[in-house]
């Protein structure tokens, strides 16, 4: 069962679900759609941003998907430099163009807040789950049920 407010939830994992860089780009891509005509410049910049870091996160032993969100939406800009460094995200969030870092992460927020329900999910101490893995698998059998009821809808959707 696929569904955050649903105590039964699976334990859904981003770095299982993408375990290439490639992948992860197709994620932001994703999640972050390019919108009317405006200069395509603060997508692509988000873009690279999440994807640059949740590449870097793969190594991090403490990674969460909650620690993700917080470095991209609410974290200082000197706490990303550590995961960004020598990456193609590293000059967009530089302390030293300020209100360009601020415009990428308002599209960053604007795009991710609906990951903010999958939050603590790594902490129900079920095992990781990816529906990539679940798909792929020949071996597993059953069904994947994704719900969510009228009142989740605008909470749920990216």
């Amino acid at each position: 069962l696929l569904n955050p407010f649903d105590a039964r939830c699976a334990n859904w994992d981003l770095w299982l679900e993408a375990p290439k860089d490639e992948l992860l780009e197709n994620m932001a891509e994703s999640l972050i759609p390019m919108h009317g005509e405006n200069d395509p410049f603060w997508v692509n910049a988000a873009r690279t941003v999440f994807a640059c870091l949740a590449s870097q996160m793969r190594e991090d032993k403490e990674r969460s998907l909650s620690k993700l969100l917080g470095l991209l939406v609410t974290g200082e800009f000197s706490e990303l430099e550590p995961y960004l460094n020598g990456t193609a995200a590293a000059t967009l969030v530089s302390n030293k163009i300020e209100k360009t870092a601020i415009s990428i992460r308002s599209v960053i927020t604007t795009y991710l807040k609906s990951m903010q329900s999958l939050s603590g999910l790594d902490e129900s101490g079920k095992p990781s789950f990816s529906i990539r893995d679940y798909l792929l698998n020949k071996d597993l059998e059953g069904w994947l049920f994704i719900s969510s009821n009228g009142e989740q809808h605008k909470s749920l959707k990216p």
